[in-house]
């Protein structure tokens, strides 16, 4: 895997493909070539989307909170760090 498609826990991530195309999601878990992906609106935090790392574009943006406090991982806050980050990465 080049370094160009590699994802990280945290990370805010664009779908390229599929139904959910376009929207964002953070990244909750990466294994084998996976990712599994919540926006806590149509994905829920305990209901993960699992998507190959082929269909999604890393943004560069993370959120070190995931990784310091996973037990804080719950729809709202997944829901606020995504608008929160989103509005960053569209400037």
């Amino acid at each position: 895997m080049n370094e160009k498609t590699r994802i990280c826990v945290g990370e805010l991530v664009k779908s390229l493909s599929g139904h959910d195309a376009g929207e964002f999601f953070l990244v909750i878990r990466v294994e084998q070539g996976y990712a599994w992906l919540c926006n806590g609106k149509t994905r829920k935090a305990t209901h993960c989307k699992r998507k190959n790392q082929k269909h999604i574009a890393g943004t560069g943006i993370v959120c070190d909170w995931i990784l310091t406090n996973p037990e804080r991982v719950n729809n709202t806050s997944v829901r606020r760090a995504i608008k929160e980050v989103s509005e960053e990465y569209r400037r």
